[in-house]
């Protein structure tokens, strides 16, 4: 036998025990062992078991805990807030003062009586005369014949309104419709009272007379007011004088 020999490096199985040892292994296995033996080769590690708290995951046993911790911080407030909100109703309600016990006071008897105060008509046409009860309680003073055929501006100011008067004179009956009767003091009154009716119900027909004497049995000082539809016509009268807006 001849020899040959080779220069160079040479290739050495790092592991010829093991592949020896496998050789020898398979030898000696049935042809089941093998494919049992080549299937479990195959198959990978199993993973390592995960690690359970109370049974449940890591990261759901966390989530629960977090989760229960909430409910019962929102339950706290709440029970919390309903004690302070019921304690605070108490106590405002126990510092509010009681309802004070309203009284009436007697009637003041030297206040005026309501009831003579009269009424302004809103329909001249419609309306019942109203009376007064009310006595001056001083003697008129008679402004005629000074003021005779004179031009008076109410007072108050109310309106654009002016008076002439006319002294010892009256509306005759038949042409006037009664809507105020009241006893003043001085014919400057009874001249702002016919005037308020002629401003406010927005007219320019209500004519006073005041009778200053009393004469024909009324009171010295009546003031009436009347309704004159037409032309004003006057009539002389002793202890009047009249007022015609122009």
């Amino acid at each position: 036998m001849e020899v040959t020999a080779h220069s160079g490096l040479e290739v050495v199985d790092p592991n010829p025990s093991l592949i020896v040892v496998d050789r020898i292994h398979d030898q000696h296995m049935s042809p089941a062992d093998k494919f049992y033996h080549a299937a479990a080769a195959a198959e990978p590690p199993s993973p390592p078991p995960k690690r359970t708290i109370f049974g449940l995951s890591q990261s759901t046993f966390w989530l629960a805990v977090a989760l229960g911790l909430v409910a019962a911080l929102a339950i706290g407030l709440g029970a919390g807030l309903g004690v302070s909100l019921s304690k605070a109703q108490k106590d405002s309600s126990a510092t509010e003062p009681p309802d004070p016990i309203q009284t009436s006071s007697p009637p003041d008897p030297s206040s005026p009586d309501p009831s003579s105060s009269t009424p302004t008509p809103s329909d001249p046409l419609s309306s019942t005369p109203t009376t007064s009860s009310h006595t001056s309680t001083a003697t008129p003073s008679n402004p005629c014949p000074a003021i005779n055929n004179t031009l008076l501006t109410p007072p108050g100011s109310l309106g654009s309104l002016r008076y002439r008067i006319a002294c010892g004179a009256d509306i005759p009956d038949a042409s006037k419709l009664t809507l105020s009767s009241v006893v003043v003091d001085t014919f400057d009154v009874c001249v702002g009272l016919c005037n308020s009716m002629n401003h406010f119900q927005r007219r320019s027909d209500v004519v006073c007379r005041w009778n200053v004497a009393g004469t024909r049995g009324e009171t010295p000082g009546s003031c009436w007011c009347y309704a004159v539809t037409g032309e004003v016509r006057v009539v002389k009268s002793s202890g009047s004088l009249v007022g015609v807006p122009v």
